[in-house]
């Protein structure tokens, strides 16, 4: 013996997403044609991602000037006192100095009246153009977030990030 079947459960008859879907594909390449399918494909792949590009640029980039940040307050731990040229040779040991865009990272030394020296390392993020007219202004910055911009500087003062690049 069968088992029952309910009266709505006979007549239901729904298409899979999977047999929507190709039916869909097939209607626009009878419209509109394979080639014009495959151009459509590649721009809406690309433009859903280009933000995930852009994050796995910026993260790299944030931890490479963290390494090079480390190496240099190592030197200063020693009592060295930090040079433009040291700061270009520790940064030729990472990535070739170059941040994930493939833009030099960009460096600053100020010697204080007190006797201390500050350094900068500042990408000029995914435009390639600092966000100041001077690498001079990111001595005196206030810290700033920068999630999700990833046109903005990435700036490390003295070891320690300025700008934010960290949802947390």
């Amino acid at each position: 013996m069968r088992p029952l079947r309910s009266p709505s459960s006979c007549c239901e008859t729904r298409p899979s997403p999977t047999r929507i879907a190709a039916v869909t594909t097939k209607l626009w390449i009878y419209r509109f044609g394979a080639q014009t399918l495959l151009i459509v494909a590649v721009v809406l792949l690309g433009v859903g991602c280009y933000p995930w590009r852009q994050i796995f640029r910026q993260t790299p980039t944030f931890a490479n000037l963290q390494a090079v940040s480390s190496r240099i307050d190592w030197l200063r731990a020693g009592w060295v006192e930090v040079t433009e040229d040291q700061l270009q040779s520790v940064l030729a040991g990472i990535n070739s100095g170059r941040d994930a865009w493939g833009n030099p990272i960009l460096t600053a030394v100020r010697h204080r009246d007190d006797g201390q020296t500050d350094f900068l390392l500042v990408s000029p993020g995914s435009d390639g153009e600092l966000d100041v007219e001077s690498i001079d202004e990111y001595f005196e910055l206030e810290s700033v977030d920068i999630v999700g911009q990833f046109e903005r500087d990435i700036v490390f003062r003295n070891g320690k990030p300025v700008t934010n690049a960290s949802d947390k």
